[in-house]
């Protein structure tokens, strides 16, 4: 049996959001709505059960389009403890979107104050969120490097 690993990026629906407009995540409920059977079909085939990885987007953009950095785990907070309950993985996956001067998104990958800040505050927000500390992350873009590592190894 060759193991397989499923990372799902719980996302708003557009990548970059209109600054002060409230983002859809229709995506995030229909892909939640569309792995239960096939969660149910998977274990039935492997005769295994089957976790699924699920990342929330807690950051600053989210902040600015809700209000909360952490607006999908407060509002979904129910169907996560659920999939939690069915033995999936609830992790972070913070971005580093922040506003330009004209108004746009930029990805701020230089700035280390501004990462650290950005890392300190969503591990603080997932866990007033959901009452835990995250035990996995993924950094948005696929982005890391040797000082984000030893931040969250801290």
């Amino acid at each position: 049996m060759i193991p397989v690993v499923l990372c799902i990026d719980v996302e708003p629906d557009r990548r970059e959001p209109p600054p002060g407009t409230p983002a859809r995540w229709d995506g995030w409920a229909e892909t939640r709505d569309r792995f239960a059977p096939l969660r149910e079909r998977l274990a039935a085939l492997t005769g295994r059960p089957v976790h699924l990885n699920w990342f929330l987007r807690i950051d600053p953009q989210i902040e600015a389009l809700h209000g909360s950095a952490a607006f999908i785990a407060e509002r979904d907070r129910a169907h996560f403890a659920a999939l939690a309950a069915a033995g999936d993985e609830i992790g972070l996956h913070p971005h580093f979107f922040r506003l330009d001067a004209a108004g746009g998104w930029v990805i701020e990958f230089a700035d280390w104050p501004w990462i650290r800040a950005v890392l300190v505050s969503a591990r603080a927000r997932f866990r007033g969120a959901l009452g835990r500390a995250a035990g996995s992350i993924r950094l948005g873009d696929g982005w890391m490097s040797g000082a984000a590592m030893a931040l969250l190894a801290r």
